[in-house]
């Protein structure tokens, strides 16, 4: 009787073109993409701001009234608060979201003892590849440095990774592949460069970060064959 009477409500909401899948539901505290245009420019324009005053709102609140979690510590609990203000006002727009996680550390602030170098792979396509290589300053003290950027950021010159004392480095020291987050569309390799410098000086070794490709420009395929390209990079 009720699977009778369930599929004549189907059939009648079908016949009338009504779809039989409840209302979308209303958005959550996380989501102001139904609120006045002029809410979300100003949310939008203000998030960098008020991503740094979620940090120390957050470590504040840590320090005063106690981690809300057991296992968090002041600077997690200051990191996952910065986090939920960039998550709400954020804007609902790719290319505007790349624009403000895209930028760069400052070379003054990256860890001394440490250099870094791009080479530019070529893609079966044409295209070009760009994969950046750290290491410790000390495992190459041949290396020469662009005058450019030595007294901001260590860079080298680009036939650095070409040399023998770079190859030798290369064998004998251990090497890490580093894909930088981000939601696989997000973020880049300058965005990730200090964790990719001090796991250099952590490890001794060699971190390589590939510049691959990012939805929605490009398949989730294409991010992974730049990935491979730079792992057999690393083992020739």
């Amino acid at each position: 009787m009720r699977a009778a009477l369930l599929l004549r409500v189907v059939l009648a909401k079908m016949a009338h073109e009504q779809p039989f899948m409840a209302a979308t539901p209303p958005p959550g505290p996380l989501d102001y993409s139904h609120s006045h245009p002029c809410v979300r420019w100003f949310r939008s324009t203000t998030l960098p701001l008020r991503v740094p005053l979620a940090l120390l709102k957050g470590k504040w609140r840590a320090r005063v009234c106690g981690a809300k979690r057991p296992t968090w510590n002041p600077r997690f609990e200051a990191y996952v608060t910065a986090l939920r203000s960039a998550t709400k006002n954020a804007p609902r727009d790719v290319g505007l979201l790349r624009a403000a996680t895209s930028v760069s550390v400052p070379g003054p602030l990256l860890p001394a003892g440490v250099l870094r170098c791009t080479e530019r792979l070529t893609r079966p396509d044409g295209s070009e590849l760009a994969v950046e290589f750290v290491w410790p300053r000390a495992a190459t003290p041949m290396a020469e440095l662009s005058r450019k950027w030595s007294t901001t950021s260590a860079q080298t010159t680009p036939d650095v990774v070409r040399t023998t004392e770079f190859r030798e480095l290369l064998r004998t020291a251990p090497a890490l592949v580093l894909v930088h987050g981000g939601a696989h569309c997000l973020c880049g390799r300058g965005t990730h460069r200090d964790l990719a410098f001090r796991l250099a000086l952590a490890t001794g070794g060699v971190i390589v970060m590939p510049d691959f490709r990012r939805p929605p420009d490009a398949s989730s395929a294409d991010a992974l064959d730049d990935v491979r390209a730079a792992y057999e990079r690393v083992l020739e």
